[in-house]
């Protein structure tokens, strides 16, 4: 059997950068490398934290939420439309408001930070239902990624400057009733707002912070 090398308390493996002296955390090369990667996950998982807070301001149709996603002046290229975020807003929620519901599910997710730029590539699973259950053009499930250029601001949040939607395949779905379904779920009066509010009473959105996922804005 081959020998087995050992890792002391306090050292990070070098991730195959190239061999080099393993030194305290505490000090040395170690310790700056472990702090890069941990400001690298941090980018990383607030990034991932705009795709799933645009998500869910679709779903609930939240302009102030999608809005919230965007640098201003940001350009959306969304299959079929090309423009800022108000415009793609005002072009999409009206559509939204015709169907039944959606829900955008975000799977793989690929990501490379370079500083204050970032790209990532989301994989999202978008179903769209409405009456009747039984037409195909109106009940899909549509199979597509979002390819986001994002851009650290001034404030040190992460916002997409500039999104392609690419369409991959979509396939019919049959949906089913559910008598307990919530009737106001694809909106700001869905319960997940309230419940949110009720347990941070005190919370507010300040100018020059992100804007919370879970605190009631408008629906224009």
């Amino acid at each position: 059997m081959g020998s087995r090398r050992r890792l002391r308390r306090g050292s990070f493996p070098d991730h195959g950068r190239g061999r080099r002296e393993v030194q305290s955390v505490n000090n040395g090369p170690e310790s700056a490398h472990a702090t890069e990667t941990v400001r690298y996950l941090a980018d990383r998982q607030a990034i991932l934290d705009v795709v799933s807070r645009y998500c869910r301001g679709i779903d609930r149709i939240d302009a102030d939420l999608v809005r919230s996603c965007y640098h201003e002046g940001a350009v959306d290229h969304h299959i079929g439309f090309t423009g800022t975020v108000n415009e793609f807003i005002s072009w999409c929620f009206p559509l939204l408001r015709e169907l039944g519901g959606t829900r955008h599910v975000i799977a793989n997710h690929l990501c490379e930070v370079n500083g204050d730029v970032a790209v990532a590539e989301s994989y999202v699973l978008a179903y769209h239902w409405q009456e009747p259950y039984d037409d195909r053009e109106r009940n899909f499930a549509g199979h597509g990624r979002y390819v986001d250029r994002f851009e650290r601001g001034a404030d040190g949040h992460w916002r997409i400057a500039a999104r392609t939607a690419l369409a991959d395949i979509a396939t019919p779905i049959l949906p089913m009733p559910v008598p307990a379904a919530d009737p106001d779920a694809s909106s700001t009066q869905d319960p997940s707002y309230s419940v949110a509010e009720a347990a941070f009473r005190e919370l507010r959105v300040d100018e020059g912070k992100p804007i919370s996922a879970f605190v009631k804005h408008g629906s224009t």
